[in-house]
């Protein structure tokens, strides 16, 4: 059998990837601390980056402008969490000179922070609230008092507390 072969002559596809988001194994509520992407490139690029915590943009270092070479690039955010419980984080690419794949684009990582149980209290009449409110904090649990209209309009919002408690509060 003859085999006949030809080399492959044309540049790779402009392409950016990404690859890999790193989080650090433990995390304390109010400590800063550093988030590593992996970003590949197969030609040198422009772009921008935004990290979000949660549904917000990431507060100490939330978006940032590229300067991508070709092969791996490697990003460093910094970060700091107010919260106990899992944190998501999101990293996203656009504004790419050289791209074909969105879809490749994002990526999203989750990391627990331990600390005290959250409760999120929502009462009608928040003034009846303060004896179980009181008792809940001395039994070591972060307590978000609020009435019926600061309850959270997203399961976002809704998913950093461990359990919620809803009383005195009507249906509408």
């Amino acid at each position: 059998v003859r085999v006949f072969t030809q080399p492959f002559s044309r540049p790779p596809p402009a392409e950016v990837a990404l690859r890999e988001l790193v989080l650090p194994d433990r995390v304390k509520v109010g400590e800063t601390f550093e988030i590593k992407a992996s970003v590949h490139a197969t030609r040198a690029t422009r772009g921008r980056a935004r990290l979000y915590q949660g549904e917000a943009l990431n507060g100490l270092d939330g978006v940032r402008n590229l300067e991508l070479a070709p092969g791996p690039n490697e990003l460093t955010f910094k970060s700091v969490v107010r919260y106990a419980g899992q944190v998501t984080y999101a990293l996203e690419l656009d504004q790419l000179e050289h791209d074909q794949f969105a879809d490749n684009n994002k990526i999203v990582s989750t990391v627990d922070v331990p600390g005290r149980p959250g409760v999120l209290y929502v009462d009608g009449t928040p003034e009846h609230a303060q004896p179980l409110a009181s008792a809940l904090t001395a039994q070591q649990f972060d307590v978000d008092l609020r009435t019926a209209v600061g309850f959270p309009g997203t399961l976002k919002e809704i998913e950093r507390y461990d359990f919620v408690i809803v009383s005195d509060v009507s249906k509408e």
